[in-house]
């Protein structure tokens, strides 16, 4: 019902001529908790990322928690995604080189309602301590945000980030570039729009 949900409200926004996207700011995939009564985690996975499809979602970026299981969890759903981009700018260039090129990007550039507008995402750091991501480095969030949307100067850009409310209001004062951030990791509630800046 939640997907319908979501889905309908997209769709009514959308008739009204609204310019929509629908993005998600990581941890879709739960990593080693996506199970099925047969086992079978990968078809687990592959049905999670068709409800995100069905509801319509545009573009998401990693959590932590997709690498729950190590790193082939996420390769391998990139490899199988149909519907959502990922962006991900701050995981080593090896993300890309994973087969799953097509589906996966640094940065995305898109015209929504007449706008402009360039995505990126960044994943926190410390998933190299709390999950298994495994030989993958990731850098620096802010260095990371700064060079994938330098070159869309007059873009407006919308991080989708993984690194929780206080780090995102840290990269917003960082990379004063950003218009947008839409934040996950740190769970917090938000009934509105926080303006940092």
């Amino acid at each position: 019902h939640t997907i319908a949900r979501v889905a309908g409200r997209k769709r009514a926004l959308a008739s009204r001529g609204a310019g929509v996207l629908l993005v998600e700011g990581g941890d879709l995939l739960q990593g080693r908790y996506m199970e099925r009564q047969d086992g079978d985690g990968d078809k687990a996975r592959h049905e999670a990322l068709r409800i995100y499809r069905l509801a319509g979602y545009d573009f998401l970026t990693l959590g932590n928690h997709e690498f729950d299981a190590g790193p082939k969890v996420p390769e391998q759903m990139l490899r199988g995604l149909h519907g959502p981009g990922v962006v991900e700018s701050n995981l080593s260039a090896q993300w890309t080189d994973a087969g799953a090129a097509k589906t996966s990007a640094r940065v995305t550039r898109v015209t929504c309602g007449g706008l402009d507008v360039v995505l990126t995402g960044v994943l926190t750091p410390d998933t190299a301590t709390i999950s298994a991501i495994g030989p993958w480095p990731i850098a620096a969030p802010a260095p990371s945000v700064r060079a994938a949307l330098a070159p869309y100067p007059d873009a407006v850009h919308v991080v989708l980030s993984h690194l929780g409310k206080d780090d995102d209001v840290h990269l917003a004062r960082d990379v004063t570039a950003i218009d947008v951030i839409v934040g996950g990791h740190s769970h917090t509630v938000m009934r509105q729009a926080m303006r940092v800046g």
